[in-house]
């Protein structure tokens, strides 16, 4: 035999050999059992036993955990596809014995179905993964760079496809555009296209806990400078201001139209139950206008000069360099407009990082306004 010499030839043996060893002996063998058995007793027996064996193949290779899967599932999977066509084969050459089909014969019939199940087979793949392309593929440069109207309220807003922020249009969850998923960025920029949408919610994630999202989204967001205090929030590899530095996730939602006490774990209005919480604690003085209120698990702020300001508190179990409290703050912004954001502080200096944050919060809202 010619020894293969290094480069492309080589490796185009070396593929081919692995596609016959891998792919073509599996399917001729899984074939061959069923298609050259001789009558209908035993093509039934033989197909459910092969179905049998099929099922017990894809369990075992399943279940393994080692290398060598890449190699036994295809494997196993064209072993099993050759079953079904050589199955496939015999029930027609069998039925046209039976009916006296003119183009049933064997030497005619098995080549056939030996060559169409396959090919149909990496047809079907190839459309399959062509559609997961599609539907994976992102939004055009020109959709991704441009900001989009919508509406909160009686609120304009103008919002940037950003991966770290997604808006909701009922009182659920569903439907919601992730904008970090192509699939709903792509989507919300054609509903953005035809016409103003209106939403419910708006999230954005300015705590680096999602991902900067699909390569090339955030960059494509980010590459034009812009003046406003959510591009500071989401585009700085770091962001210098105190506020900014402590806090996390910003909601802004229509009151009575939107569930944030089950989908944001707080709401912009203050619960009976957490009424009856603090009305079971005296309060402390803890600033200029700020009341504390240490429970059995959670430690309650209120501010005087925030009508409806609540932040809901609790010790982290694992102290950080920033923080030791993780807080959720809601109360209303408008008569219309609730806002819920997340951030962490110490609780000897909470006051001042409360304000910071606050602070940050709002300006993040308030820059997506459209100008």
């Amino acid at each position: 035999m010619a020894r293969c010499i290094k480069g492309a030839g080589c490796l185009r043996f070396g593929v081919e050999m692995m596609m016959f060893q891998f792919v073509v002996i599996p399917y001729s063998i899984g074939f061959s059992l069923l298609a050259l058995l001789p009558g209908w007793r035993s093509l039934i027996a033989g197909s459910l036993g092969a179905v049998a064996l099929s099922g017990w193949a894809f369990g075992d290779v399943g279940s393994m955990d080692s290398p060598a899967v890449i190699v036994a599932l295809p494997m196993v999977g064209f072993a099993s596809l050759g079953l079904f066509a050589g199955g496939l084969a015999r029930a027609a050459t069998l039925l046209g014995r039976a009916r006296r089909w003119r183009l049933s014969h064997p030497l005619l019939v098995l080549p056939l179905v030996f060559v169409a199940v396959p090919a149909l087979f990496l047809a079907l793949a190839f459309w399959q993964n062509k559609a997961q392309e599609a539907r994976l593929a992102p939004p055009s440069p020109e959709c991704t760079a441009r900001l989009h109207d919508a509406m909160i309220a009686d609120v304009s807003l103008a919002i940037p496809l950003a991966p770290a922020i997604d808006v909701s249009l009922g009182q659920g969850y569903d439907p919601t555009f992730v904008f970090r998923i192509n699939q709903h960025a792509r989507e919300f920029c054609s509903s953005a296209s035809a016409g103003v949408p209106s939403i419910t919610r708006i999230s954005i994630d300015v705590g680096g806990r999602v991902p900067r999202g699909p390569a090339g989204r955030n960059e494509a967001v980010c590459s034009q400078r812009r003046p406003f205090a959510w591009w500071q929030a989401l585009c700085r590899e770091s962001d210098t201001s105190d506020g900014a530095k402590y806090l996390e996730a910003v909601n802004v939602y229509v009151l009575g139209r939107f569930d944030a006490r089950v989908l944001l774990a707080m709401s912009a209005e203050i619960t009976d139950w957490e009424r009856s919480e603090m009305a079971a604690i005296t309060p402390q003085r803890a600033g200029d206008g700020l009341l504390t209120y240490v429970g059995a698990h959670n430690i309650f702020f209120t501010r005087a000069d925030v009508p409806g300001y609540l932040a809901r508190c609790y010790r982290m179990s694992q102290v950080d360099d920033l923080a030791d409290l993780y807080c959720s703050v809601g109360y209303p912004l408008t008569a219309e407009l609730g806002l819920v954001y997340r951030f962490r502080t110490r609780e000897i200096s909470f006051d001042r990082t409360a304000r910071q944050a606050d602070s940050s919060a709002r300006a993040i809202f308030e820059s997506l306004r459209k100008r």
